[in-house]
């Protein structure tokens, strides 16, 4: 009988782990797809989509790009572009809108978050 090495069943686990928590991931977002996938194309704008729909109907990419410019500038500029390419219809918007939204609020998120752990540590 011979002796198995401990560290390649451990190995062995942990390769195995990997796959099964990839598969289940990949897993959950084919369900999701094909799910929710049959109703992109019934999308519509939400209330607080329709201000923006507005003024580029009304002002175009440059009246967009005003609109933001005093609360989220990087967002209204890469708005203003995008709504050019892809015009303003909700299959095309709501994907770059939460694409923006994520991708853009990161590195403010990030600042408020070490903005905060600062000031607790100076607290006494």
């Amino acid at each position: 009988m011979t002796k198995q090495d401990p560290t390649e069943s451990s190995n062995n686990l942990s390769s195995h782990l990997k796959w099964t928590s990839a598969l289940g991931i990949a897993s959950i977002f084919a369900i999701g797809g094909l799910i929710y996938g049959v109703f992109v194309t019934s999308l519509g704008f939400y209330w607080d989509d329709w201000p923006v729909v507005w003024v580029y109907n009304a002002f175009g990419s440059p009246g967009v790009a005003a609109y933001f410019a005093g609360q989220r500038p990087a967002y209204g500029w890469v708005i203003a572009h995008v709504a050019q390419m892809l015009g303003i219809a909700p299959v095309g918007w709501k994907p770059n809108s939460k694409f923006c939204d994520r991708v853009l609020s990161f590195p403010s998120g990030d600042l408020q978050s070490r903005a905060s752990s600062t000031a607790k540590n100076l607290r006494p």
